[in-house]
């Protein structure tokens, strides 16, 4: 099973909250996606349409120029 898009976009999404040491990263993939779900509501956007934005961007950013 592929991780693409929507594992991949929740954890790029969780790579930019708070680090708490001797917790980690608190922000989880179920919280990443209703973030996504709000989000894609307010644009009038399909969910999977913002995680393959949101997967796709983060590719971009770990390939560089």
């Amino acid at each position: 099973m592929s991780r693409y898009p929507y594992t991949e976009a929740y954890d790029a999404l969780r790579a930019r909250t708070e680090w708490k040491p001797g917790q980690g990263i608190t922000f989880n993939r179920s919280e990443a996606a209703q973030v996504c779900q709000y989000i894609a509501d307010a644009l009038g956007m399909d969910k999977e349409e913002l995680v393959k934005k949101i997967a796709d961007h983060s590719r971009a950013l770990e390939v560089g120029p």
